[in-house]
């Protein structure tokens, strides 16, 4: 039988270190992307009396909508925290 040279080893040594941080890597993504905003999809809230619609454009400004003054300030208040909720919570994470 052959014996392995220190060469073998090292790159396989290597290939697995490597492979060990893209799983890392890819761990940390998922585990941030937990807590981004909902951009789609619908949601019920008992403070307000009319439907709200938010929309974006194409550079991810939130444009608001409502009936009354005061759906329009609960909606954006709720935009506002689902958007500061990403910077909390890494902020936290990383601490």
């Amino acid at each position: 039988m052959r014996k392995r040279g220190w060469r073998t080893w090292t790159l396989r040594g290597v290939g697995a270190l490597l492979a060990l941080a893209l799983l890392a890597a890819m761990g940390a993504w998922l585990y941030l992307r937990a807590s981004l905003a909902q951009l789609d999809g619908e949601r019920a809230a008992a403070g307000l009396s009319a439907p709200v619609e938010v929309a974006r454009d194409a550079g991810g400004v939130p444009l608001i909508s409502g009936a009354t003054r005061l759906d329009v300030a609960y909606a954006t208040g709720f935009v506002h925290a689902q958007e500061r909720f990403f910077q909390m919570d890494l902020l936290r994470r990383t601490a």
